[in-house]
C-alpha cells in the first residue's frame, strides 16, 4: 500500500515532512546530504520512512535552553 507524503506544522511552528518509499529507495537516498536543506533528518529503510524536519526559531531556542539546563543535572 503506497501512502501519500504528509506535512505537519508543530505547535512551535516547526515543519515536519514525512515521505514513504520502498527500503531500497530510502537506502539510496542516504547518499544525499539532506542536512544542507533540513535541520533534522531520519531515514528508516526498515519502515520505508523519510522524515525531514525544519525547526522554527522558537523550537530551536527552547531546545538549546533545555540542553543547556540539562547539562547541570548530569
Amino acid at each position: 500500500m503506497k501512502q501519500p507524503a504528509t506535512m505537519h506544522t508543530g505547535s512551535l511552528g516547526s515543519t515536519v515532512h514525512i515521505l514513504h518509499a520502498d527500503p531500497e529507495t530510502v537506502t539510496a537516498l542516504a547518499a544525499i546530504d539532506w542536512n544542507r536543506h533540513f535541520r533534522q533528518v531520519c531515514l528508516d529503510p526498515a519502515r520505508g520512512l523519510i522524515t525531514l524536519m525544519s525547526p522554527s526559531f522558537p523550537h530551536e531556542k527552547l531546545s538549546k535552553l533545555r540542553d543547556w539546563s540539562s547539562s547541570f543535572t548530569n
